[in-house]
């Protein structure tokens, strides 16, 4: 029964807003919202479009995310009830694609980039994540969700950088735990388990992480880890994130060497011309480490020392590089 009361709930709520008095599913039809199985497109502002795309929209492009693929455009159709992010506490969620409501809850939150958030109920299409108000609670997409302090911040924010610490994490028994260091600013080990921030205790990956990334670029952390049964308090400046989501995530994007799944390069910056590389080669060794993915290559720079070498494929042809200090 209580199960019945809450679909009925939500499904009422869906089709009649409680805030603005706007039934939230005349919103859609009325602003024309695209919510399709690769995309979506709705308004957050009366004159501004939110997009999640892969590839560049028409229009005044007035900020991209390449790394949760968002962009931010300016249109001139007005509509005056665009959908607003969500502030209150315990209201229903639901989501929506094309296919209709699809009732659940976040199984798992976003944690960080790399590891977007889990809905309960499968879906393999684009969708909205509305409250029982019709507020924006995140964005449904083919890899998870983007949550609502990313879009929050990719909306308001003139910040348009993540913040990095050169560390990524992973939660295990209730615990978070570094699982992938940067060779390049190793001050954090793998296997350090984090247990406050700024003085704050850490209560899971996706907060911790929220904390790092959407912070300011330059500002110092401190974080009291316990490693190999001792508490130790280590004070790190943030830097500029280069890799994650949908960008490659080695540590090496920093150097300007980004790859596909297979290690791939697919594209190289200024910083990266010296090293001889060219699009299209294949790292197939980091030291002595044979790796075949991303996972691979970020776990053995962790086990690294500088300087490094790496065994770089071309056309049938092996040759080694070498990477030291940035």
């Amino acid at each position: 029964m209580l199960r019945l009361f809450v679909l009925l709930f939500s499904f009422f709520s869906f089709l009649f807003a409680c805030g603005e008095g706007y039934p939230c599913k005349q919103k859609i039809i009325d602003s024309q919202a695209v919510i399709t199985q690769q995309n979506i497109d709705i308004f957050v502002k009366k004159d501004i479009h939110l997009l999640y795309s892969h590839q560049k929209p028409a229009g005044q492009i007035l900020k991209y995310d390449p790394f949760l693929s968002l962009y931010l455009v300016k249109t001139q159709k007005i509509f005056p009830y665009p959908f607003s992010l969500n502030h209150q506490k315990y209201l229903p969620l639901i989501a929506l694609n094309q296919n209709g409501i699809i009732q659940g809850k976040i199984k798992q939150k976003q944690i960080g980039l790399n590891q977007l958030g889990v809905w309960s109920k499968p879906f393999s299409s684009c969708g909205l994540l509305l409250t029982s108000c019709c507020l924006l609670e995140g964005l449904l997409t083919p890899k998870g969700i983007i949550t609502k302090p990313y879009l929050q911040k990719f909306i308001y924010s003139k910040q348009t950088t993540y913040a990095d610490i050169g560390i990524r994490v992973q939660e295990q028994n209730g615990r978070v735990v570094v699982c992938a260091t940067d060779p390049f600013h190793k001050v954090f080990l793998v296997g350090d388990v984090i247990i406050k921030h700024n003085g704050e205790n850490v209560k899971d990956g996706a907060s911790f992480m929220q904390d790092i990334l959407l912070s300011q670029v330059g500002k110092e952390h401190r974080i009291l880890i316990q490693r190999k049964g001792k508490f130790l308090l280590l004070k790190v400046k943030s830097f500029v994130r280069y890799g994650g989501g949908e960008i490659s995530d080695t540590f090496l994007e920093q150097k300007g060497i980004f790859f596909d799944t297979h290690l791939f390069i697919i594209k190289l910056t200024q910083k990266a011309k010296h090293y001889g590389l060219e699009v299209g080669d294949k790292v197939l060794q980091i030291n002595t480490i044979k790796v075949k993915n991303q996972k691979e290559f970020r776990q053995a720079l962790s086990s690294s020392l500088l300087p490094i070498s790496l065994l770089i494929s071309r056309n049938h042809f092996e040759f080694f590089i070498t990477l030291k200090e940035i």
